[in-house]
């Protein structure tokens, strides 16, 4: 917010599948909690480029929710 005025500070970086959380991790890098449409989890690392945030890795691929979570916390 600015003064009275509302100003958006990520406006729209098409990650893999659904945002559930995501933090940032230092050096550039946001890690981002996911899933799918058929409740399957991932936990990503992107890094800022230019305007818009770029795949770099998964910590874990298709896995569920609990699993996801510890990868998200570390």
């Amino acid at each position: 917010m600015n003064g009275r005025k509302v100003r958006p500070l990520w406006l729209g970086s098409k990650l893999g599948a659904v945002l559930q959380d995501f933090r940032y991790v230092g050096n550039g890098t946001v890690r981002s909690l996911e899933k799918s449409a058929d409740s399957i989890y991932s936990v990503a690392e992107w890094r800022w480029k230019d305007f818009g945030l770029r795949f770099e890795r998964f910590l874990i691929h298709q896995t569920d929710l609990n699993t996801a979570t510890k990868y998200f916390e570390r």
